[in-house]
């Protein structure tokens, strides 16, 4: 896996996160933590620029490791929010995508366009086959992002993330490389 930066348009850029990201990144979650609090259960840990800096030390350890892909949302230079492509099973040619977006960037498609450049990336040159996404029942803006990308739900996970001392049940969500000409 090459250093990911990709520009997906004249303003919007995908980047590796790494330390440097840190304060940025922890000014992002800590701006909207109570929204990413409600439905991503490591915001609770990222506390402190410190903190912070340690999770993604700890995703970039899973870049080189070829286990993971942590990327910032940039829009004219500035961090509004994440896409990652984690748990990668390469015996199995599969993965998971998250994101977060910042509040005052959410509903302009961002996510939608930033995914499916990391969709064209993994199956046209990590050459996986499955990628899944998983959100909460009730999340009905992240639900969004899989519908609009034309991955199949395929079934509801009871009780399947433990957030605010209580259970979540999470809606799956899969895309084949052969559903669509990548």
């Amino acid at each position: 896996m090459s250093k990911w930066k990709m520009s997906i348009d004249s303003s919007l850029k995908l980047h590796l996160l790494e330390p440097y990201h840190s304060e940025d990144f922890y000014l992002l979650i800590e701006k909207n933590r109570a929204y990413l609090a409600e439905w991503l259960p490591w915001v609770q840990f990222t506390d402190s620029i410190e903190k912070t800096s340690a999770m993604i030390s700890s995703w970039l350890q899973q870049y080189h490791t070829q286990n993971g892909i942590f990327l910032g949302i940039f829009i004219n230079q500035k961090l509004i929010g994440s896409i990652s492509l984690h748990t990668i099973d390469w015996q199995n040619k599969q993965a998971s995508i998250g994101y977060l977006l910042d509040q005052t960037h959410q509903g302009k498609g961002l996510i939608t366009k930033s995914a499916n450049h990391l969709i064209n990336y993994t199956f046209s040159l990590l050459h996986l086959h499955r990628l899944e996404i998983k959100c909460a029942v009730q999340n009905e803006k992240s639900r969004k992002i899989p519908e609009r990308l034309g991955f199949t739900q395929e079934g509801i996970l009871r009780d399947n993330e433990y957030i605010n001392n209580h259970f979540h049940d999470l809606v799956l969500y899969s895309l084949l490389s052969t559903d669509h000409n990548w």
